[in-house]
C-alpha cells in the first residue's frame, strides 16, 4: 500500500528512543544470533519489529517520553498517533515550535570550543 506519513511517525519513534537511550528499541538477545550468519541476525531483527515490543528500560524515560515514543511505536498505521498529535504531547510542552520553526530557539547546551581550535 505504500508509505505515508505513519511511517515517519515510526521512524521519529526510533529516532527518540535511540537519542534518549543510547540504543535502539528493537534488538534481538545475545542468545537469539549467538552463532547465527548476517543475514539470520537481520531476520531475528525483523522479526522483533514485527511481532516484538519495543524495549523500555524506564531508567532512560521519563513518564511523558516513554509514552510519545509507545504510541509512535504503534505496531498498526492506523493505531499510531499522527504528526499534530505528536507536537502536541506532553513531551513536546515546554518546546517552541514556532521558534524551532523560524530558527529562533537557542541550543540547549554550547559546548565549549576544542583548544585546538581556539
Amino acid at each position: 500500500t505504500g508509505y505515508g506519513m505513519k511511517a515517519e511517525v515510526w521512524s521519529l519513534g526510533i529516532l527518540l528512543h535511540e537519542l534518549l537511550c543510547g540504543e535502539a528499541p528493537f534488538i534481538p538477545d545475545a542468545e537469539a544470533i549467538e552463532g547465527k550468519s548476517p543475514s539470520d541476525k537481520l531476520m531475528e531483527l525483523f522479526k522483533l519489529i514485527v511481532r516484538g515490543s519495543p524495549k523500555m528500560d524506564l531508567s532512560c524515560f521519563s513518564h511523558p517520553a516513554k509514552d510519545l515514543i509507545l504510541q509512535l511505536l504503534q505496531k498498526l498505521p492506523k493505531n499510531r498517533i499522527g504528526v499534530v498529535e505528536a507536537r502536541n504531547a506532553i513531551f513536546f510542552e515546554r518546546f517552541s515550535w514556532p521558534a524551532f520553526h523560524t530558527r529562533r530557539m537557542p541550543p540547549p547546551f554550547v559546548p565549549a570550543p576544542h583548544p585546538k581550535l581556539r
